[in-house]
């Protein structure tokens, strides 16, 4: 996550936060179970906020399937540091991996980053494993390009972003079954 003070909310961390809690209430208003993590590195016995060959990606549970969204998770993110390297394949292959756990009809697997990194080229494959699975892989640019994540959308904020995540969502469904998809914003 990049700290700059360029957004509404002053950081991306906070745009991120705003996401997840727009995009779980929303899911759980009307009936679509959702879970996400935080993918964070260790090294030996310790969380480090940065990505290399020396270190684990670890998915630290915010909400699992079939939990409800707790008042006391966006507090508990902001108290989260997040800096450093970026990873899109881990964060891909992260949201596929929790998401091929579902007995859902649509799997939708989205991840979110405010990085840029040099895997972008490994996300084709991603997207391909991810169908292969009937998983429809989304990637979610905040204040980042996303045109080269797969089925990607960015924006410059949660706000910008949270109506194009719903139209995209809706487009998806769409496309996987040929059945008209109510809209819920």
């Amino acid at each position: 996550m990049n700290y700059s003070n360029n957004t509404p909310s002053g950081n991306y961390w906070n745009e991120c936060i705003s996401l997840i809690y727009g995009l779980h209430t929303s899911c759980q208003s009307i009936g679509v179970d959702s879970s996400s993590a935080l993918v964070m590195y260790t090294y030996g016995d310790r969380d480090v906020p940065m990505a290399s060959s020396s270190y684990k990606p670890v998915a630290n549970m915010i909400k699992g399937l079939g939990d409800k969204w707790q008042r006391d998770n966006p507090d508990r993110l902001r108290n989260k540091r997040c800096s450093g390297g970026t990873s899109i394949v881990c964060y891909a292959e992260t949201a596929i991996d929790m998401v091929s756990k579902s007995n859902a009809t649509h799997k939708i697997a989205f991840f979110l980053t405010d990085g840029e990194d040099y895997e972008k080229a490994y996300l084709e494959s991603m997207r391909l494993q991810a169908q292969a699975q009937g998983i429809k892989l989304v990637g979610i640019g905040l204040g980042v390009q996303g045109d080269n994540l797969p089925n990607g959308i960015s924006g410059k904020s949660a706000l910008e972003i949270a109506p194009r995540m719903m139209d995209h969502l809706e487009k998806i469904v769409k496309s996987s079954t040929g059945v008209e998809a109510k809209s819920y914003i």
